[in-house]
Parts: C-alpha cells; sequence; structure tokens
C-alpha cells in the first residue's frame, strides 16, 4: 500500500519531531451486508473504509491523526503537525 521509502520518511520525521515510537497504519477494508426476512431482501449496504493513521508516542502521551489521501505530500503533512507543541 506504502512504498517503503514513505515509510521511513514518516518514521524519521516523527522521530525528529521528538516522538519516542512512530506508528503507522493502513487500511483498505471492503465491506457488504445483506439483510433477509421472510427470504425477502430488506437491506443492502457496502462499504469501504480507505486511509492512513500516523500515532506519535511521546512518552505515556500520544498523538494521532488520519487521512484518506495516500500521497506522500498529505502523510508528512500530517505527520509533521503532530509534534508536542500542539497538545
Amino acid at each position: 500500500m506504502l512504498a517503503q521509502s514513505t515509510l521511513e520518511r514518516l518514521i524519521n520525521l516523527g522521530l525528529d519531531k521528538g516522538a519516542d515510537f512512530v506508528e503507522i497504519f493502513c487500511e483498505n477494508t471492503y465491506s457488504s451486508l445483506l439483510e433477509l426476512r421472510d427470504s425477502k431482501i430488506t437491506q443492502a449496504m457496502v462499504g469501504r473504509l480507505n486511509g492512513v493513521g500516523v500515532r506519535l508516542f511521546y512518552g505515556h502521551e500520544q498523538l494521532y491523526t488520519h487521512t484518506n489521501d495516500f500521497s506522500e505530500e498529505a502523510l508528512l503533512k500530517i505527520t509533521s503537525h503532530g509534534s508536542v507543541a500542539y497538545l
């Protein structure tokens, strides 16, 4: 989903911002639901969860930010805003 070089840049940026640990979570999940009652379809739903979350750990405190923009520019932007100054 993300290039290793992008992941390395995100981790290094978080550490450079003073984080003790950086966690990156990617999700691209497709789900569907079909509800039947008395052999008749009563509900049909389809959905997709798609995004990236970055969690920065500062000792016992943590910051979490996320986006559905997978571009390296967007990911670096949300990670750079996750600093202690924003607590």
